[in-house]
């Protein structure tokens, strides 16, 4: 995916972001898997708006995120 730099940082994100309205349970395989094959494409940017559930897509990308955290800039 192309990527762009983020203002006039070094840090670059890809053009497409993913809304994660629904991503809020770490332990559902389906949601979990969704999230990773985002960021096999290229995803970078994950909009989790505090209204999502009230903060359950922050905890529910800290989980997710965890493993891959090298590969991300968050």
């Amino acid at each position: 995916m192309k990527q762009r730099t983020i203002g006039k940082s070094t840090l670059k994100s890809g053009q497409i972001g993913m809304g994660c309205n629904r991503l809020t349970d770490p332990g559902n395989a389906e949601q979990v898997a969704v999230a990773n094959a985002a960021i096999d494409l290229g995803v970078l940017h994950f909009d989790g708006a505090d209204s999502y559930g009230n903060g359950k897509t922050e905890v529910f990308f800290g989980k997710v995120l965890k493993p891959r955290r090298k590969e991300m800039t968050l």
